[in-house]
């Protein structure tokens, strides 16, 4: 009977080999809730790894993929800061100190999911997701305008 593999967890064979033959290296990972063990043959000197990755929370975890929208917000929200530093304040000079969260957690926000870190808890998750980068620029506008 074959079971089914997710793609995320499939085995992975890797070798490495010098024209000269000096060196053979293998990664084998077989699931994600088994051990991966590394070993090497370098210069007729063995070396032998091995280690235990421990078991992910409930549910799929694939690797995230980079999501433009939220890295150009973030980016945007650097450097527009960066050059214009009085973004963050009131008419009056004063620090907006709301404002200057929103567009924080923002950018935060937006970093994280923008290079494709998906973090495994949900609370994390849903704090540094897009949707929590588009929130928080919406209650940026929202402050930027009521002032």
């Amino acid at each position: 009977m074959r079971r089914a593999v997710n793609p995320c967890l499939a085995a992975r064979v890797a070798t490495i080999r010098l024209p000269d033959g000096s060196l053979n290296a293998g990664l084998r990972e077989t699931s994600k809730y088994e051990n991966k063990s590394v070993s090497a043959n370098i210069l007729g000197s063995s070396l032998n790894m091995a280690f235990r990755e421990s078991p992910e929370p409930p549910g799929e975890q694939c690797p995230g993929t980079m999501h433009l929208p939220s890295l150009a917000a973030a980016m945007l929200i650097m450097l527009a800061g960066s050059l214009y530093p009085l973004l963050f304040t009131h008419a009056d000079a004063r620090a907006d100190h709301g404002l200057a969260l929103a567009l924080f957690m923002a950018m935060s926000a937006g970093f994280v999911r923008g290079v494709g870190f998906i973090p495994a808890a949900p609370l994390w998750r849903w704090l540094f997701s897009g949707w929590a980068c588009l929130l928080a620029l919406l209650v940026a506008a929202t402050l930027k305008f009521l002032h």
